[in-house]
């Protein structure tokens, strides 16, 4: 009877902190992890705000940390599943994965060019002592060099190992950057390319008379992408010379390692290798 009695107590305890914790999500994900911080601030807001979140029944593979949820967020277009400790989004977690087990770059000597750098990527990279590590971006002053995927100033063969993940889609000559990449990759070395896709989309879709962000939210899904991809991404990778393996990365995962590492099931890996 006393048991009984003290259920409902513990269930809007349960209730009440749940609502604080959904509030403190959205204050997190507004304010916080979608901020132009430094790394140090990022860091030290990390270590703090993830406290509410530890615990048991999720993992994220970056940081290492189990937690009792992630921090969960809808918009109109997109469901985010976020770590609270390092910021990084289901497609990151997927392809650390997937770097971890079908790349050498946490094991062999090499040359790492890192296009428009996440922090959840970025702050590991920088630290691990086997690979030679350069990151770009246009307008983030978290990367080493300000520069334009387009106009590389990269010497030809210069990297062993490229990643570019959800960029293309927003700039406007995507072959030519494409190209760029290939040009500075070294013979043999990879590039490991994601782009949003719509999977029920045969074909690209962009139109030069969609210009407004409210017209590319409408026709792309987001402000500031500039196409919408469909299944015949791939073959702007082939055009420029590239061995293209194409992988549903998430199929070689179990259920549970989907759950619990909060994992986006959709995303497209191209594995890009120059053989010549």
């Amino acid at each position: 009877m006393n048991t009984m009695k003290k259920n409902p107590i513990i269930h809007l305890l349960s209730n009440t902190f749940n609502k604080i914790l959904s509030i403190f999500n959205k204050f997190y994900y507004y304010y916080i992890l979608g901020a132009n911080f430094s790394y140090i601030i990022k860091k030290a807001i990390y270590n703090f705000g993830c406290i509410p979140f530890l615990g048991q029944g999720y993992y994220c593979p970056i940081c290492e940390k189990h937690f009792r949820k992630f921090i969960e967020f809808s918009s109109s277009q997109h469901k985010f599943i976020i770590c609270p400790r390092d910021g990084s989004r289901k497609r990151q977690r997927l392809i650390w994965l997937f770097l971890k087990k079908y790349t050498k770059l946490f094991k062999n000597s090499l040359k790492l060019l890192y296009v428009a750098p996440v922090y959840c990527f970025d702050t590991r990279f920088k630290k691990m002592k086997n690979i030679d590590y350069y990151s770009i971006d246009l307008f983030s002053s978290n990367a080493m060099y300000k520069m334009d995927l387009t106009k590389l100033k990269f010497k030809s063969k210069s990297f062993d190992a490229v990643i570019c993940n959800h960029v293309l889609e927003h700039i406007e000559d995507d072959i030519l950057a494409i190209k760029e990449i290939y040009r500075v990759l070294k013979i043999d070395g990879w590039a490991l390319i994601t782009v949003p896709i719509d999977i029920g989309l045969e074909k690209t879709f962009e139109n030069k008379k969609i210009q407004t962000a409210q017209e590319r939210l409408l026709f792309y899904g987001q402000k500031d992408h500039l196409r919408l991809y469909g299944k015949d991404f791939r073959e702007r990778l082939d055009i420029v010379g590239f061995n293209v393996s194409q992988i549903n990365f998430s199929e070689k995962l179990n259920n549970q390692s989907l759950s619990q590492c909060g994992l986006n099931e959709e995303e497209i890996i191209f594995y890009c290798k120059k053989n010549q």
